[in-house]
């Protein structure tokens, strides 16, 4: 069920209890160039502008509405092994569950706050741009070749 869908069925009993918590789940790749990626990023970027006016519209009815975009988790579809700017899941997740309430957009944990900071406050657009090519490309190489299968000794 699209997220659209489902936030149409449910928030209408939130509305009903003046209470109620949305979280809604983008990315990086919605607010950055993600070449080899557009259309995941155009999507991301239409759940964070989703995300911004469902804010605005239940502002004064008791939901909670938070965008969450977070960069690299280590699950099975990154092929990333856990490390400082990878959390676990689990970590992830109890780090997004205590920013509930505390802001509207958020990337979730503070290693992902630091480097989104870096992305998009401090280097050149052009330069995000040219390291994320260089990370989806290694990614997309990766995945062509198996990347994610348990190598053999």
């Amino acid at each position: 069920m699209s997220t659209v869908m489902l936030t149409r069925l449910l928030t209408p009993a939130m509305v009903e209890r003046k209470k109620g918590v949305v979280i809604n789940i983008s990315s990086i790749a919605g607010v950055m160039p993600t070449s080899l990626l557009g259309a995941y990023g155009a999507t991301k970027a239409g759940m964070i502008k989703f995300s911004e006016s469902l804010q605005i519209e239940y502002a004064n009815k008791g939901i909670i509405v938070q965008c969450v975009m977070p960069l690299f988790v280590a699950t099975k579809m990154s092929g990333k092994k856990p490390a400082l700017f990878c959390p676990t899941p689990d970590d992830y997740v109890r780090s997004v569950l205590k920013k509930v309430g505390v802001t509207l957009k958020c990337h979730g944990y503070w290693p992902h706050e630091l480097q989104a900071f870096v992305y998009n406050g401090l280097l050149p657009r052009w330069l995000v741009a040219k390291l994320a090519a260089k990370a989806t490309k290694g990614m997309r190489e990766g995945k062509l070749r198996g990347g994610n299968e348990k190598k053999k000794s």
